[in-house]
């Protein structure tokens, strides 16, 4: 799902080993797996989904905050997630203003 949009600024998607060692909380993972299901049966869309989202007018992360739209109208994601990712970009602007 992100490559269309760092696609369109002009940047590339890479992958390496993990850097990080992460401490998960507890959690149910047959449900994590099952509320992922929309995203692998319909994995061929989501691209020209995600793509039909973006408009170059807008921000990277403006794109990215539509496309989780787009997806959650075609039931792909949780209707929770666009607000959870909306959370989530204001705390990495929060923290880009700190280290500014």
């Amino acid at each position: 799902m992100a490559q269309p949009i760092l696609w369109r600024y002009g940047y590339r998607v890479g992958f390496t080993q993990a850097t990080v060692v992460q401490k998960r909380n507890p959690h149910d993972y047959l449900e994590d797996f099952v509320s992922e299901m929309p995203m692998y049966q319909h994995g061929e869309a989501v691209p020209g989904i995600v793509d039909g989202a973006l408009r170059s007018s807008r921000s990277l992360t403006d794109n990215l905050y539509e496309a989780y739209l787009a997806l959650e109208r075609r039931h792909i994601v949780d209707k929770r997630e666009p607000e959870v990712l909306g959370a989530w970009l204001e705390a990495v602007q929060e923290c880009q203003k700190e280290t500014a």
